[in-house]
């Protein structure tokens, strides 16, 4: 609301994306790989590099000026939507095994 509020929309974009990023990456990495582990690590690093960090290309939430100015959230929607076409696949060739 804040974000509305203000008229950030750059910033909302990237907080949206950000929010649809992260579940989607755990339910990829856990149907490709059968555990929760590797997503448990990979986010983490992630995590720790992009937001908390500040390191502009990793940063899926848009925290970074940087970020926001190289359009990253553009490229974590389109690794989103990768990710959520692997794990249709992923659940779909598990199924019919």
């Amino acid at each position: 609301m804040r974000l509305i509020a203000a008229g950030q929309r750059e910033e909302l974009f990237a907080w949206v994306v950000g929010s649809a990023f992260i579940p989607t990456l755990a339910i990829a990495l856990g149907i490709w790989s059968g555990s929760s582990k590797l997503f448990e690590v990979v986010y983490i690093l992630l995590w720790y590099a992009g937001p908390t960090n500040r390191v502009a290309f990793l940063d899926y939430m848009g925290v970074t000026e940087g970020a926001l100015a190289l359009g990253i959230p553009w490229y974590f929607l389109a690794l989103t939507v990768l990710l959520l076409i692997l794990a249709m696949i992923g659940r779909r060739w598990r199924i019919h095994i």
